[in-house]
């Protein structure tokens, strides 16, 4: 896992690297390999870290239903067998029904976890956003702990960032790959979209990082 600091008060978050689901299914699979006891070991050995990320427990839409009911318990259980063992977990939530939301905000009530999260970055196309992450955001939004921090990775239009901090507020968490991916091509991120600049990649990744950070509401204690 990759360690990528993020502004959690108080906890260092690995953020998972191409090879972290590996290692969490490895969790599933248990000791022997062939679904026995599960071990957190793969998910904590190896790392020095206050936090873990948890986002290896989903199923595609398109998978049946049974898989879609268990993927969100699985990713709950996750999180409650790394915090049972000294290590705060931050779940990364999906869902697929009404029910699956309501059973993540009474798990994150009770759990207390330091954030949750939710992954944006396979929503690409507007009928996605419009029909199921967006209405899920804004139950979320309107259900979690108001003390609960929340990362949403992979936003990268600035209208759905704009959207999402009236939602969350300060307590919204934007983890994007966006202002280094335009970076290496001199680009950087407009109101209207990507611009191809031709910049140094060190300006244009502070270009990007400055205009996504105005999109979001001042922290608490933040200069802004």
């Amino acid at each position: 896992m990759t360690q990528v600091p993020l502004p959690v008060p108080g906890f260092g978050v690995p953020l998972p690297g191409r090879g972290c689901d590996c290692a969490a299914c490895a969790f599933w699979m248990g000791l022997d390999g062939n679904g026995g006891p599960a071990t957190i070991e793969p998910l904590c050995s190896g790392t020095n870290s206050d936090c873990s990320y948890c986002g290896c427990a989903r199923a595609e839409a398109d998978a049946p239903a049974l898989a879609c009911a268990r993927c969100p318990v699985r990713l709950l259980l996750l999180a409650a067998e790394l915090a049972a063992a000294g290590v705060p977990a931050i779940p990364n939530l999906y869902w697929f029904r009404l029910e699956d939301l309501r059973r993540l905000v009474g798990w994150t009530a009770d759990a207390d976890p330091p954030a949750v999260a939710v992954n944006a970055q396979t929503v690409r196309e507007n009928s996605a956003w419009d029909s199921w992450l967006l209405p899920g955001l804004c139950l979320l939004a309107e259900n979690l702990p108001a003390r609960t921090p929340v990362i949403l990775t992979g936003l990268s239009r600035a209208d759905r960032i704009t959207t999402c901090a009236e939602l969350f507020g300060d307590r919204l968490i934007v983890v994007s790959r966006n202002p280094y991916q335009y970076a290496l091509h001199g680009a950087v991120m407009t109101a209207a979209g990507r611009r191809d600049v031709h910049a140094r990649a060190a300006d244009a990744f502070a270009a990007t990082v400055r205009y996504m950070a105005a999109l979001l509401p001042p922290r608490p204690g933040s200069l802004r």
